[in-house]
C-alpha cells in the first residue's frame, strides 16, 4: 500500500522545499530495517552466472520478458508524467496527485482477481486482456479527464491491468523455466522490468515534447501493443 500512499503524502507535506525529499529518504531508510533481521540467513555463494546464461534465459521466454519490459515502461512513465499531463490539461496540483493515487491503488486492489482469472483462463489469455485494456485506457483518459466519476474507475482498472503484466509475468516464469533456473530467471525478469522503468519516463517525456500533452497517451497506448503483438505471434506459432 506504500505506492498509493506516496502521492497522498505529498498533499500533506507539500511538493516544494526539502521536506518531501527528507521525508522520502526517511521512509526509504526504514525499508532497510528488515534486512538486519535477515543478515544471518545468507545463502552460499556459487558465483555469478555469466552474461550468456542470462541472455539465454531471456530468449527462452520472450513474451515473459516483454511483459516485464512493458510493465516497467508504462508504470514509470505514468507515475512520473501523469501529474504533468494533468496540469497541462488544466487540473490543479492536488487533483493531479490524486489521479496517481487512484492508478496505483488499482495495482494493489485488482491483483487478486486478475490472479484468479489467470488460474481459470490461463496466463497468456489474461495477458492479452490486460494488453487490450492498457491500449484503450490512455485513449479514454483524454476523453474523460476532469470527470471524477468516470476517470477514477478508468484509472483504477487501467492501473490494475497494467501491473497485471508484472504479476502474470512472474506467474509465467514458473511455467516457462525449470525449478533449478527459476531464481536466475526471476533476476533477469526484474532487471528487464527495471530497465523499462529507467527509459520509460524519458520516452514518455519525448512523446510529450513532440505532441503536448497527448503524446504521453500515445506512448502509453503504443507500448502494450508490443506485448499484444508478441502474444498473437506466439499463438500462431503454437
Amino acid at each position: 500500500m506504500s505506492w498509493p500512499a506516496g502521492p497522498l503524502l505529498l498533499q500533506i507535506i507539500g511538493t516544494s522545499g526539502w521536506r518531501p525529499f527528507t521525508t522520502g529518504a526517511l521512509f526509504l531508510a526504514l525499508t532497510a530495517l528488515p534486512l538486519f533481521a535477515a543478515r544471518d540467513h545468507t545463502a552460499s555463494d556459487t558465483g555469478p552466472p555469466d552474461g550468456l546464461h542470462w541472455l539465454r534465459l531471456a530468449r527462452a521466454a520472450p513474451t515473459v520478458m516483454i511483459a516485464a519490459l512493458i510493465a516497467g515502461l508504462v508504470e514509470s512513465a505514468y507515475v512520473s508524467l501523469l501529474p504533468v499531463f494533468a496540469l497541462l490539461r488544466g487540473l490543479d496540483e492536488q487533483h493531479s496527485l490524486v489521479l496517481v493515487t487512484v492508478f496505483l491503488a488499482g495495482n494493489v486492489i485488482l491483483q487478486l482477481p486478475i490472479g484468479r482469472l489467470g488460474d481459470r483462463l490461463g496466463r497468456q489469455r489474461v495477458l492479452r486482456l490486460c494488453a487490450v485494456v492498457c491500449v484503450i485506457g490512455p485513449i479514454l483518459l483524454s476523453a474523460v479527464m476532469g470527470i471524477a466519476w468516470l476517470v477514477w474507475p478508468l484509472l483504477l482498472t487501467w492501473g490494475g491491468t497494467m501491473y497485471g503484466f508484472y504479476t502474470q509475468g512472474i506467474a509465467l516464469l514458473g511455467e516457462s523455466y525449470p525449478a533449478a533456473e527459476f531464481a536466475d530467471a526471476n533476476t533477469v525478469f526484474v532487471v528487464v522490468y527495471c530497465a523499462g522503468g529507467i527509459v520509460g519516463p524519458s520516452l514518455g517525456g519525448l512523446a510529450m515534447d513532440y505532441w503536448s500533452p497527448n503524446g504521453l497517451l500515445v506512448f502509453l497506448s503504443a507500448a502494450p501493443l508490443l506485448l499484444g503483438a508478441s502474444l498473437l505471434r506466439r499463438e500462431r506459432d503454437v
